[in-house]
């Protein structure tokens, strides 16, 4: 496979990091939480984290730098 660099927008900014570098360890309270928000999960460490990083990154798809925020008052109702 060849990858043009130039082409794909490789900076990975620290929100970004923050979220796909999310261990799945961190990730049991934020699936709980989804869980009881109505999310479809299994109870397997892989699974939540693949769930948590997905909620994240459609949060901050939507609401760039105030995803964090947006994802909280999510969460807390």
């Amino acid at each position: 496979m060849n990858i043009d660099t130039e082409q794909i927008d490789t900076e990975l900014t620290p929100d970004l990091e923050f979220i796909l570098g999310r261990p799945n360890f961190a990730c049991g309270s934020l699936a709980r939480r989804l869980r009881e928000k109505g999310f479809k999960c299994k109870q397997k460490a892989e699974a939540e984290q693949a769930l948590v990083i997905h909620i994240m990154l459609k949060f901050h798809n939507e609401y760039k730098n105030d995803w964090r925020e947006e994802m909280e008052k999510y969460l807390k109702d």
